[in-house]
């Protein structure tokens, strides 16, 4: 079933699930969402940017209206794309876990995968109610070599899914060192973004005049 309209297309499985504050959307984001898509055959992909991400609440962000239309704008003319404004409803934190719980009560049948960067494979035993979220959903994370780390990604993957019983997938993407962060101080120093978000993005970006502070 999709979030939005319509049937999955036959043969394919799951909703995938990329959040984040997407302030901005990135093109990083995109290969990555068009990884699983491809490599787990989900049926689409659904992008969450988060109202009140908890694990920016110290940081400025821009308002989720700014954010949704970036995001809007960077997937426009994607069918396999659906942009979800559902944590724009809810007041207080973004809990991914309490995302995937409203998930799961609108679409009881659907199984999602939750796709995540290679850091937050180490960081997700710290995110809020981490059994309940591997119940509700399968990981997907992209591949970084960290050396200077206790376990490797693989090590990691192994250990979720022995402590938690989590169906983690290990993706063939190598996470770039592209962050929103990076792109909002570039655009405060009047550096060159255009190789780093889509053009729709930039030209958004560039009419609103944001972090131009």
């Amino acid at each position: 079933m999709r979030l939005e309209q319509g049937e999955a297309e036959e043969g394919r499985r799951g909703t995938g699930i990329l959040g984040g504050s997407f302030d901005p959307i990135h093109n990083a984001h995109l290969r990555l969402a068009d990884c699983a898509l491809k490599e787990l055959g989900l049926s689409e992909i659904c992008f969450l940017p988060a109202a009140h991400p908890y694990l920016h609440k110290h940081k400025d962000i821009s308002p989720f209206e700014i954010r949704a239309e970036m995001t809007r704008l960077a997937i426009r003319g994607r069918r396999d794309f659906r942009l979800s404004l559902m944590e724009g409803e809810r007041e207080g934190p973004s809990y991914t876990v309490d995302t995937l719980r409203i998930l799961r009560e609108r679409c009881p049948g659907e199984s999602f995968t939750l796709i995540i960067g290679a850091d937050q494979l180490y960081e997700l035993e710290n995110w809020h109610e981490p059994s309940l979220l591997f119940r509700l959903s399968e990981i997907a994370a992209a591949r970084r070599d960290y050396g200077r780390r206790e376990r490797s990604l693989s090590e990691q993957a192994e250990y979720l899914r022995g402590r938690y019983g989590a169906r983690i997938h290990l993706l063939s993407m190598e996470e770039t060192e592209t962050s929103s962060s990076r792109i909002r101080e570039m655009v405060r120093r009047g550096e060159d973004i255009s190789g780093l978000v889509p053009e729709s993005v930039l030209c958004y970006i560039r009419e609103k005049g944001l972090w131009r502070s």
